[in-house]
């Protein structure tokens, strides 16, 4: 990975400029020399793994990238790309070489990243180092047989983390195939289930629209098909990375998986979101609410962004199904999307009402008994 002799003349020219420029070389000039050194001792070990990890079978191709000071100080690189017919043992030992190259006293305070790269453009990104063989084996073997399961290339993270084992997972699609993961996540969802999982890290899937921690019941993700149905997917990873104030949102719906505080039970939200309020929408609104009013426990939100000349002017039509252990908002807005709901034939199940459930912490009910 680049010419290292040449790098090694690039930096004596600079240590000549910095005494040209009028700075001590015996001062600043040993110092930049020092850094520069501290460079080729990095790159001189990312050289070495990465021609060590190009022999070893399953690995077609491997590089490394490194950069002594970007935006969030130094960062290293490891990628490779594996054959199609590479085993999990074959990536694991790729994996622990680089993991162990990482360790080292030159490359561990680095942001480092070790990814792999198969030929549906599906990757596994780790940037997480404290993951014993075994664990990191069985992620790769479960990012492969999810990925198989699907039939679409399937993409996930590891990301250090506070809680056991130390780090956490977020699946999502990769390159472009954002429609085609959601698709394929709700027809093959049972296969998907059936995937033996044995890691205890906390994950996140992120497909097109809809989030969960974890793997969801199978009826949140017939839920997410049967409204998908009615109103299309509003897919937040297509938003501009830094939108600007005149970004105009698309309409459409997200849905989510998760607990909204750590005392809550877990249960769906969903949301539609709408650029204006238009009386030709609220049938689909209607028969969105009517599939989600069927699920407990379950959000539902429809908001409409204020028009121009009104920033305060938004609306929001709220229910909850399940019971509410603390206080309900509701506004006239919310009644109306519950009464709409009624004259469809659609009743909200036993302790679900108009607008939203601000639930109480345990013990602020406690301290109140």
């Amino acid at each position: 990975m680049g010419d290292m002799r040449a790098i090694r003349m690039l930096a004596v020219a600079a240590v000549v400029m910095v005494s040209l420029s009028g700075c001590s070389l015996i001062g600043d000039g040993e110092r930049v020399w020092g850094f520069v050194q501290e460079d080729f001792a990095k790159k001189d070990a990312l050289t070495a793994v990465v021609e060590e990890i190009r022999t070893l079978d399953g690995v077609e191709e491997a590089n490394w990238r490194f950069l002594g000071a970007g935006p969030n100080g130094g960062e290293a690189d490891i990628t490779v790309v594996a054959d199609d017919d590479a085993t999990v043992p074959q990536l694991l030992a790729a994996a622990e070489l680089a993991n162990e190259t990482f360790a080292g006293e030159d490359l561990e305070p680095l942001m480092r990243l070790f990814m792999i790269t198969d030929a549906n453009g599906a990757t596994l990104s780790q940037r997480a180092f404290g993951i014993g063989g075994e664990q990191l084996a069985d992620e790769i073997g479960y990012w492969r047989a999810a990925g198989d399961s699907l039939g679409v290339g399937l993409s996930v993270t590891l990301t250090d983390a506070a809680e056991e084992p130390g780090y956490s997972r977020e699946f999502t699609h990769s390159g472009d195939a954002a429609d085609a993961l959601l698709t394929a996540f709700v027809t093959n969802y049972d296969r998907l289930l059936a995937v033996s999982d044995d890691s205890t890290a906390s994950s996140m899937w992120m497909v097109s629209g809809f989030m969960a921690r974890g793997l969801p019941p199978a009826e949140v993700v017939t839920l997410l098909d049967d409204i998908r149905q009615v109103v299309p997917i509003r897919d937040p990873s297509r938003f501009p990375e830094n939108p600007p104030a005149d970004y105009v949102y698309p309409s459409g719906f997200m849905m989510g998986w998760a607990t909204r505080a750590p005392w809550d039970p877990e249960g769906i939200s969903v949301m539609i979101g709408q650029r204006e309020y238009r009386a030709s929408d609220w049938p689909d609104v209607v028969a969105a609410a009517a599939l989600a009013a069927a699920v407990s426990p379950l959000e539902f939100m429809y908001q409409v962004a204020p028009p121009a000349d009104d920033p305060t002017g938004h609306r929001m039509f709220r229910f909850f199904t399940g019971a509410c252990n603390g206080a309900v908002e509701a506004g006239k807005d919310d009644h109306a999307l519950v009464a709409a709901l009624a004259d469809v034939g659609t009743v909200l199940p036993e302790g679900g009402g108009a607008g939203m459930c601000m639930r109480t912490p345990p013990e602020q009910t406690e301290q109140s008994e």
